[in-house]
């Protein structure tokens, strides 16, 4: 009736805190010691269609441990009905499992009340696994069988209804987790549900931690999916973006580079054999002549040809010089 808009009880749940009221008469903050249960990571179990119920009205209940026991492995410790049987646990404040869990395996619900707290499925590992010890049976025809009934694997919260869908006439299995002035926390462990799940808190976190199959949820809120379309398509557009941006810039190099001046660069490396101011002419000749391996010492004289200028004609003798003029 909590999650039923058309229902006279929607969001109310006076009926139970009366009915808390009327069973425990007693004020739970004058209760000494508050009442608690701690089950220490101990394992509390049935194997053949039992229930368990777990009530603490005037204090908490801690089926795991913050603090492992030594020589402890998280698996083995829970709250666990093997082959059927429902779990009902009441507590005035928290309802914590830590490491630990809570299922039924082969058919049963699950009922959670806190008056005034929280319910937390922990942060037990997804992968822990339990195996009891297997059972072989053997038919009339002596056909040999292995039973692997109560194979627990995770932690958290779990209506695992292994037998669910194999009769018609079977009744889906259901979780109720009922913390009206608190939240309902699925932690890291999780919490699984084969049936029909029904949460009524203030808060629920850890919402896309909680998995129904095969059953309804209500007082679930809604997850926000994400647009991974809208991702992609927001990616290939900031891409392209992105590349029309790199093709200007390059556009812009190139024709900065096209419009840059040609520059020459000209060195002079002499100017000639011209006399310097009042320089010696010869002596230059020589000096040049001595450099390039000509020999002044041999008969043989080449002083040019064609036109002699003048300083060439002053390298003749008087007599050569008028031979030249004839």
């Amino acid at each position: 009736d909590y999650t039923d808009p058309e229902s006279p009880r929607f969001q109310q749940y006076t009926r139970g805190y009366d009915a808390v009221e009327r069973l425990f008469t007693a004020d739970p903050q004058a209760v000494a010691n508050g009442g608690d249960i701690i089950l220490n990571s101990y394992r509390v179990e049935t194997r053949a269609e039992g229930d368990i119920s777990i009530m603490a009205p005037y204090g908490r209940i801690e089926v795991g441990s913050p603090v492992p026991r030594p020589n402890a492995r998280p698996e083995d410790g829970g709250v666990v009905t093997r082959r059927g049987g429902s779990i009902r646990m009441m507590a005035d404040d928290d309802i914590a499992l830590h490491t630990s869990r809570v299922f039924t395996l082969q058919g049963g619900d699950i009922l959670m009340w806190t008056s005034n707290g929280d319910i937390t499925a922990g942060a037990g590992a997804k992968t822990s696994v339990r195996q009891v010890p297997l059972i072989y049976a053997m038919s009339n025809d002596g056909m040999v069988s292995v039973n692997v009934f109560g194979l627990q694997t995770g932690a958290g919260i779990g209506v695992l209804d292994a037998l669910q869908g194999e009769s018609e006439q079977r009744e889906k299995s259901r979780m109720d987790l009922l913390a009206f002035r608190g939240e309902v926390n699925a932690g890291d462990a999780g919490i699984r549900v084969i049936g029909d799940l029904n949460i009524a808190a203030l808060r629920v976190v850890g919402a896309e931690n909680i998995q129904v199959s095969q059953g309804e949820s209500t007082g679930m809120p809604d997850v926000a999916q994400v647009n991974v379309s809208a991702l992609t398509n927001a990616s290939a557009a900031a891409s392209q973006a992105a590349t029309a941006a790199q093709e200007v810039v390059q556009r812009e190099r190139a024709a900065a580079r096209e419009a840059l001046p040609s520059v020459f660069t000209v060195r002079v490396v002499n100017f000639g054999d011209e006399a310097t101011s009042g320089g010696n002419a010869p002596t230059q000749t020589r000096e040049r002549a001595a450099r390039d391996g000509y020999d002044w010492n041999s008969p043989v004289q080449v002083l040019g040809s064609g036109a002699l200028s003048a300083e060439q004609k002053a390298l003749l003798t008087e007599e050569e010089r008028r031979n030249l003029q004839q």
